[in-house]
């Protein structure tokens, strides 16, 4: 069972490895394209901000109690942590789409302006609002993130297998492996972007410590 459990988790890791290195690979690509309206280019355009909304992005932090901060971030009484968000609408050609931009574009622009966009693909890439300018990920990018999830979750039933495959095991694996995927949520991205293969390592080793603690553990 133990051995199945470990090659069905492998397997799945290795197809989820193969589509991020896929998509790193892409993202070089678009990154060392040149700006142009040539085939495979990032494509110049000028659009014009239709319209704009503000809102709010509200997370659970656990906590009771008001209090405000600067940057527009709140804790509120429900123990949500939120944040104002500020998005234009553009048009360009055919195409209208909600952009989410800083506090400082949202308050320059105004229905009607022209801003200049970049594009990759067909998808908005860079926004530039007078001196401000906002870039987005491209669709390869964002599209590994999904599979560095899945990566990271076989890693675990691995580890989990690899340790005892025993219930008493989910315990202090999981708690180990939620605090990891923090980690890997707040600097994941980043390092993924910059080299998939100390990415790759980063997860190969940090799996290896998993199986090691929950087989210690059991020990007790």
């Amino acid at each position: 069972m133990r051995g199945l459990l470990v090659l069905a988790a492998g397997l799945g890791v290795l197809l989820s490895v193969q589509a991020i290195v896929d998509g790193y690979r892409a993202t070089v690509v678009y990154r060392q394209a040149p700006v142009c309206d040539r085939e495979g280019c990032v494509r110049p355009e000028t659009a014009e901000v239709r319209d704009r909304q503000s809102g709010e992005r509200c997370t659970s932090t656990g906590t009771s109690g008001g209090t405000a901060a600067a940057g527009g971030t709140a804790t509120t009484g429900g123990g949500s942590s939120c944040t104002t968000t500020y998005s234009l609408r553009v048009s360009w050609s055919d195409r209208s789409e909600w952009l989410e931009v800083g506090h400082e574009a949202y308050a320059e622009a105004r229905p009607g302006d022209r801003v200049r966009l970049r594009l990759w693909e067909g998808r908005v890439v860079r926004l530039e609002v007078g001196t401000h300018i906002r870039t987005y990920p491209p669709a390869s990018q964002t599209d590994m993130w999904p599979w560095m999830a899945l990566a990271w979750s076989g890693l675990a039933v691995a580890a989990w297998a690899l340790a005892s495959a025993r219930p008493i095991a989910l315990l202090p694996l999981g708690v180990a492996w939620f605090m990891l995927s923090v980690l890997i949520l707040m600097i994941g991205p980043a390092v993924l972007v910059w080299s998939p293969l100390v990415f790759c390592g980063a997860l190969a080793a940090l799996t290896v410590g998993m199986a090691l603690g929950a087989r210690a553990t059991n020990r007790y």
